[in-house]
């Protein structure tokens, strides 16, 4: 389980992704795309071109948590909340 809370800084990143990406290409948007440390405890936010499907992938000390959140039926857009700080990267 995935459980984030106000300690957890969050990054959005902007462009629409390809959700079939797995760890190892998300990180690679993370590090060419929002020029941050993948390994960090930071909070990365993914969304697809139609924004109805979202994906967080944080580190934590047994791994990588991958959390897709599948057919949100609706857009999400811009008015994703978070308990965190939000910055978005990738403009």
């Amino acid at each position: 389980m995935l459980a984030l809370g106000p300690s957890h800084v969050f990054h959005f990143y902007r462009e629409p992704t390809d959700m079939r990406k797995g760890f190892d290409g998300l990180c690679g948007l993370v590090r060419s795309g929002m020029k941050r440390a993948p390994f960090s405890s930071e909070v990365f936010v993914f969304i697809n071109r139609r924004r109805t499907y979202i994906t967080f992938l944080v580190w934590d000390r047994s791994g990588w948590v991958l959390s897709a959140i599948l057919n949100l039926g609706r857009s999400v857009g811009e008015r994703i909340l978070f308990c965190g700080r939000l910055r978005a990267c990738g403009l």
